[in-house]
């Protein structure tokens, strides 16, 4: 690259990718969120790994198991869905969609 000849508008590394900043984030959801991701989806997700381990276990013996570690991975998911809320700003009406 020359002289002034640098990353525009639409280039580079990060174009085209949602973050922060970009589309209609609101700083009051993604707070939610973290209170949220804080409060509850740590604690839920460190419940669900247990259980899931202890049952997962099972559930190649017992086939009425299978459903129930379904559920518990969903909940060990849910700081995953918490953080990419929290980082777009998504209101909760739209989280579960």
């Amino acid at each position: 690259m020359g002289i002034g000849e640098g990353y525009g508008t639409g280039q580079g590394e990060g174009a085209g990718k949602e973050g922060v900043g970009s589309g209609n984030s609101s700083v009051g959801w993604s707070i939610f969120w973290l209170v949220i991701l804080i409060l509850i989806g740590f604690w839920l997700a460190s419940i669900c790994a247990f259980l899931y381990i202890l049952f997962n276990m099972f559930a190649a013996c017992i086939e009425g198991l299978t459903p129930v570690c379904d559920v518990l991975l969903k909940g060990i998911q849910f700081t995953g869905l918490c953080a990419r809320c929290m980082i777009k700003g998504t209101p909760v009406n739209e989280a579960f969609n």
